[in-house]
């Protein structure tokens, strides 16, 4: 109820626009001390810059404000006082009613934006502003005042009114009737209504209860009930979504309101998503096919159905109609991205995300990996023919490699030109050889020869594909013309100059023109290519740091090929202690040639964390020497604070130390318990008088056990 009009004059306004209002803010002020300001001073350029107005609806009263009103004074042009009555609808509307602007904003004190340029550059292009009907902008909920957490939405905030619009629904309200076409705005805004969520939530509840008791098939509230509820509460979620489907009638859906039908589609999608959450894949395909009448004629909620869908193929594996399903979902999206005004004009859902181009790649992994591990290879490629290649590309190793790998096993040539062209044609022919060498890290030897025969058919210009020509003829010529050449590292040349540094063919000047990024891909090469064959490794480390340990790169190359390998997790323990001096030896020697050897010996906590973990593991292995096993446990506990990506190493060191130590400890033990037999017979010597046979095994006892204490007193006894 509205029990008084104000007219006020801001003071904190400035405007620069000015004649015919064009955009009406309407704001529901209650006591939020903490967010107001910020609130009105987002507005503010919005306020300035277009033709505008603001209007605040006062929820609390003059008497009962917490300093709230007063500083929504210094922005406003018209302060509305409304008695509270548990309606948002009712409070909206007695806002719009006394807007004159086009365009009206809705929004509350507890939200403010991040930044309302995109919202200025709508409104000063009347090609945009007069052809547009709504406008939905995003919004970030808070679950604390920290701002650390929160969950993204996207809701219509700002429409074109006339004098049928109004709003609608006591909780979550809306604006009837809904209109397109629809403009989608960058502007966002912060919102910490949802800090005290449980209050709120106890709220609405009874709110949305005493609408539902007034219309059963009130789906909009239905769907703010099921959202409403915390996410742990699935089974609640679910009674929920089925109590409110009772309601659904095929034949009444066409004459419910717009927002009534798309509550419905949405509680449809939410509860096919919860059955697939609880392994109830029979229930969320009955629900599918007995609401698949509402996809007729509307092509977001096939492409949604589509995705839910192929859900629910997944989960399930099968596979083959997971591709038919794939096929439909990307036909929709197709449509979409060729046809966004047709997509603007449909009414768009919370999970309009799901019939989207990141939706589909997301599922053409998923997709793709699932039918590997079916080894079925013509299915893969059936997928593979189906893709559409203005739609989505081939993006990742991973998925290129799958598809070359089935190409591969039928032999298929026509396919993998197919996926080169692609990458090619995306200029992501660097991709391509990437998935190549991927592939064949995978392959047997026979496997491996096909493969390099299909890649050997290919233009000989690129590095690559030369040398897997020259592998397949094994043309010598070609070869050494390959490594005369090579003048820069480049994609594809790791194989090469492994080649290379087999023949001691000096290639520190290529390595020289590669990046860091381009080294450690080296690394990682070398790393896959042994596969797990330390000795063979190591043997082919120092046939490279024999050529290149006399520089620094040469050095850090040696380095990190040493580093990955003895910090891997499938390092035995036992083969360890065999790399060890010549991992910190090389890691010392790149140290030296880096810094100061000042630094390293006195100041060692100034280096990176690394080279300070290698200090200490030099010191720690000089206490061991030393035979000081419990200070050298010490220093490897230090070491893994310090450099914790050591984590597998230092353990499997820590390991052997505690297994040496509890040796040490035993023989101790079993030395104590002879030391004590011993002298037990010398006390019986002494017991016995035979005096020169206890002395001459005291003798002895005393340079076996020099520190025992005890043996004083038998020296006593035997003067």
């Amino acid at each position: 109820m509205i029990t008084g009009i104000e007219i006020n004059q801001p003071t904190r306004i400035n405007r620069i626009a000015t004649g015919e209002v064009l955009l009406s803010i309407s704001i529901l002020v209650s006591n939020q001390i903490k967010t107001i300001r910020k609130c009105m001073e987002s507005i503010r350029p919005l306020l300035e810059q277009v033709p505008s107005e603001l209007i605040i609806v006062d929820t609390v009263g003059e008497e009962k404000s917490d300093g709230s009103l007063a500083i929504a004074r210094e922005y406003a042009d018209k302060i509305v006082h409304f008695t509270w009555c548990d309606d948002f609808a009712a409070a909206r509307n007695a806002g719009l009613k006394e807007c004159s602007g086009q365009w009206f904003m809705y929004m509350d004190d507890d939200e403010y934006f991040d930044d309302v340029t995109p919202l200025i550059d709508f409104f000063s292009q009347p090609e945009l502003f007069l052809y547009y009907q709504t406008i939905e902008i995003g919004g970030r909920d808070y679950d604390s005042y920290n701002g650390n957490s929160y969950n993204y939405r996207q809701s219509i905030r700002l429409f074109r009114r006339d004098e049928d619009s109004y709003f609608e629904g006591k909780v979550h309200e809306h604006f009837v009737p809904s209109r397109v076409p629809l403009y989608t705005s960058a502007a966002f805004v912060h919102h910490f209504g949802y800090v005290h969520v449980y209050d709120k939530t106890q709220r609405n509840e009874v709110i949305i209860d005493e609408q539902l008791t007034a219309r059963k098939d009130d789906f909009v509230a239905w769907l703010q009930l099921i959202l409403g509820t915390p996410a742990n509460q699935v089974l609640k979620k679910i009674a929920l979504a089925e109590q409110a489907l009772t309601f659904a009638k095929k034949d009444s859906y066409e004459g419910l309101e717009f927002f009534q039908q798309k509550a419905l589609i949405e509680i449809i999608a939410y509860l096919t998503q919860f059955y697939q959450g609880v392994g109830q894949l029979s229930k969320a395909q009955a629900l599918l096919e007995n609401y698949q009448y509402l996809a007729n004629g509307n092509q977001f909620v096939q492409g949604l159905f589509a995705y839910l869908q192929l859900s629910n193929d997944l989960i399930e594996g099968n596979t083959l109609q997971a591709v038919a399903d794939f096929t439909k979902l990307q036909q929709m999206v197709a449509y979409f991205e060729e046809n966004q005004q047709a997509f603007n004009e449909l009414y768009t859902p919370m999970h309009r995300d799901k019939v989207s181009v990141s939706t589909l790649k997301t599922a053409l992994h998923q997709l793709s990996r699932q039918i590997e591990n079916t080894q079925d290879v013509e299915l893969q490629l059936k997928l593979f023919k189906q893709l559409n290649w203005q739609l989505i590309s081939l993006d990742t190793v991973d998925l290129v490699s799958r598809f070359m790998k089935a190409s591969l096993f039928v032999q298929n040539t026509q396919t993998l030109k197919t996926i080169y062209q692609h990458c090619k044609a995306i200029q992501e022919e660097q991709l391509f050889i990437r998935s190549c060498q991927a592939l064949m890290f995978t392959l047997k030897s026979e496997q491996k020869g096909t493969f390099r025969q299909m890649l050997a058919t290919y233009a000989a210009e690129n590095i690559y594909f030369a040398y897997q020509k020259a592998l397949v003829h094994q043309d010598e010529a070609l070869l050494t013309s390959i490594f005369e050449e090579l003048k820069f590292y480049e994609v594809g040349v790791e194989e090469l100059l492994i080649e290379m540094i087999q023949r001691n063919i000096d290639v520190l000047a290529l390595f020289k023109t590669a990046s860091l990024d381009e080294i450690q891909t080296f690394c990682h090469f070398v790393d896959q290519l042994f596969a797990g064959d330390f000795e063979s490794e190591a043997k082919f480390i120092e046939k490279i740091a024999d050529n290149l340990s006399d520089s620094a790169l040469g050095l850090y190359i040696c380095y990190q090929l040493y580093k990955q390998m003895i910090l891997k997790p499938s390092m035995p323990t036992v083969e360890l202690i065999n790399y060890l001096d010549n991992y910190l030896s090389l890691g010392q020697a790149l140290v030296l040639e880096i810094y100061n050897e000042n630094i390293y010996t006195n100041e060692v906590m100034l280096l990176p964390t690394e080279y300070h973990w290698l200090a200490l593991l030099a010191q720690a292995l000089q206490v061991k020497e030393q035979g000081n096993l419990a200070e050298y446990l010490h220093l490897l506990k230090q070491g893994l604070e310090i450099y914790p990506v050591a984590k597998d190493f230092i353990t499997k060191l820590m390991t052997l130390a505690q297994r040496e130590l509890r040796k040490q400890q035993s023989i101790e033990d079993e030395l104590a318990r002879l030391a004590n037999q011993v002298k037990a017979d010398i006390l019986k010597l002494i017991s016995e008088e035979n005096y020169a046979e206890a002395r001459a095994v005291y003798q002895e006892l005393q340079q076996i056990v020099p520190n025992d204490e005890s043996l004083k007193a038998i020296e006593q006894l035997l003067k």
